[in-house]
């Protein structure tokens, strides 16, 4: 399984497949703070017992590899690892093996293998992680498994776009006589999606709502009667634009945790940027 997740950019070298094998490494991690990497490695070989389709396998050791490294690292830095995940939640389980698996289980079944770098990095930080619970943490592992790896470049796209993304709309966005590209159209419910889940967030907005059951009678015609209404906001994706939207407080998190500050340039001008043009006037 190690062997097998490096070629997926794991990165597993001898003395890290020795390490997993022979214990938690380095004098340096003091006494009973590899329990960490010992539930990881417990998990993980569970995981590639239970998921014998070579690419799966393959996708488990990458992640395992990456996040057991990272683990690994700031242990010998010194960093104490949760002791909140060492308790069980059921008879022999704790709460650590079961986020060790959730991560694991969707590293093995996303076929988007360019998310498993960030799935690694979400699982490590979890681990040393203050002020979530563990409730939490699980949600954070489903969000990320949900996400298309297009969705986490538009939330690294954000970081690029400063605070709230000032000025930034989509190519062709409020055109009157021109549909809309299919891909413009496609990142609108992407970041739809991304607000639904409090990833993003948008001041409210006032719209003009018809009043039901109030008229103006003009030379004997009925005209409706129209008032702003503040109302939740977006609702549809034709009403999403990056230029009203900002990471919220859990969106920011999910970056930092997943490091997505680590996304590619070239990715996020591809997926993202190029969809992107200044607002006249703003």
């Amino acid at each position: 399984m190690l062997e097998s997740g490096a070629s997926l950019g794991g990165g597993a070298t001898g003395a890290v497949i020795g390490a997993v094998i022979g214990g938690p490494p380095g004098a340096a991690i003091g006494a009973g703070a590899g329990w960490a990497t010992e539930k990881l490695a417990n998990v993980g070989f569970e995981i590639a017992q239970r998921y014998l389709a070579p690419r799966s396998e393959m996708r488990v050791g990458s992640v395992f590899v990456m996040a057991y490294e990272e683990i690994s690292a700031r242990l010998m830095r010194g960093d104490e690892p949760r002791e909140d995940l060492r308790a069980e939640i059921t008879p022999g389980r704790s709460r650590a093996e079961e986020l060790v698996e959730a991560t694991l289980v969707a590293a093995a079944d996303t076929y988007e293998e360019r998310k498993l770098p960030y799935l690694a990095h979400l699982l490590a930080a979890i681990t040393f992680e203050p002020g979530i619970t563990h409730a939490h943490a699980n949600r954070l592992i489903t969000v990320a498994d949900q996400l298309s790896y297009r969705q986490l470049v538009e939330l690294a796209a954000f970081i690029d776009m400063g605070p709230a993304a000032p000025g930034y709309g989509l190519r062709g966005e409020g055109s009157k006589h021109l549909a809309e590209a299919d891909e413009v159209v496609s990142i609108r419910a992407d970041l739809l999606d991304l607000f639904r889940r409090d990833l993003l967030q948008t001041a409210a907005r006032s719209r003009r709502v018809r009043q039901e059951g109030q008229s103006n009678r003009i030379s004997g015609i009925d005209f409706p009667v129209y008032a702003d209404q503040e109302l939740p906001w977006p609702a549809i994706p034709r009403e999403v634009s990056p230029r009203d939207m900002r990471l919220s407080n859990e969106g920011q998190r999910l970056v930092r945790m997943m490091r997505l500050d680590l996304v590619p340039v070239d990715e996020r001008e591809e997926l993202v940027i190029a969809h992107l043009l200044p607002t006249p006037g703003e």
